[in-house]
C-alpha cells in the first residue's frame, strides 16, 4: 500500500520521464497491485506512449487481481502464465504485440509461512521471476521494485535501466534491502517510503525524505 504522498510522487516522476522521452517509455514493475492499473491509466490519460511489464509471483493473487481487468485483456496476449515457473516460452513474447500493459505471472508458492517464524525458503524458481526481464531484450526508463526478492531485483535492475533510467524501491526503510544500493552510482531516499537509484545523476527535483 502506498501513502497518498508516495502515490502522487510516483505519478509526478512517471509524467516527468514520459514528457522527456523522444517517443515511448518502458516501465518494469516487480509486484502487481492497483498501481499496475492506475499509473498506466495516468500515462494514457496524458497521451503518452509506453509499455508496462508487470511481474507477479503469486498466481492466486493475480487471479483475484485480474477480476478487475477486462476479460478480453486477460485472455489475450497481454497476460503470460509460466505454469512450471520456467522461462521456456519467453521466446514467444514479441514486444510489438504487447500493447501498453503486459503481465508475466508465475506461481512460486508460499515463500514465508504466515504462522511460523521461519526464514523465507530459497525457492529455485525464484530465479525465473528475477531473471525474466533480462530475457526480454528490453531496457527500461523506470523500474519499480515492490514484490518478492527485492534485493535480487534491485541488483538485476541496475543493468536493465537505460543510461538515464531510474529504479524505485518501495518500503525502502527496510534495512535488509540497503546492501543492494551500492549497485547504483547515484541514489537517495525520497517521499515517505521510496528510494530512487540511477547510474546517471538524479538531476530532476523530487522531495527528499
Amino acid at each position: 500500500m502506498m501513502t497518498e504522498i508516495d502515490a502522487e510522487l510516483l505519478e509526478e516522476i512517471l509524467l516527468f520521464k514520459a514528457s522527456k522521452a523522444n517517443s515511448s517509455i518502458a516501465v518494469l514493475e516487480w509486484g502487481c497491485g492497483r498501481s499496475s492499473l492506475y499509473f498506466p491509466s495516468v500515462l494514457n490519460k496524458h497521451g503518452y506512449q509506453f509499455t508496462w511489464d508487470s511481474l507477479e509471483n503469486d498466481r492466486e493473487y493475480f487471479q483475484e487481481f485480474a477480476s478487475k481487468l477486462p476479460q478480453d485483456f486477460v485472455t489475450a496476449k497481454n497476460v503470460t502464465f509460466y505454469p512450471d515457473n520456467t522461462l521456456d516460452n519467453v521466446s514467444n513474447i514479441k514486444r510489438h504485440e504487447l500493447g501498453n500493459n503486459h503481465f508475466h505471472v508465475f506461481n512460486l508458492g508460499i515463500v514465508r509461512s504466515p504462522f511460523v517464524m521461519s526464514k523465507p525458503t530459497n525457492l529455485p524458481n525464484g530465479d525465473a521471476y528475477v531473471g525474466l526481464p533480462s530475457k526480454l531484450n528490453q531496457k527500461y526508463d523506470i523500474i519499480l521494485v515492490d514484490g518478492r526478492y527485492r534485493r535480487r531485483c534491485l541488483i538485476e535492475s541496475a543493468s536493465l535501466m537505460k543510461p538515464d533510467g531510474i529504479t524505485l524501491l518501495h518500503d525502502a526503510w527496510r534495512t535488509y534491502y540497503h546492501c543492494a544500493f551500492t549497485d547504483f552510482k547515484h541514489h537517495r531516499r525520497i517521499g515517505e517510503a521510496w528510494w530512487i537509484g540511477s547510474q546517471s545523476p538524479l538531476d530532476f527535483l523530487v522531495p527528499v525524505s
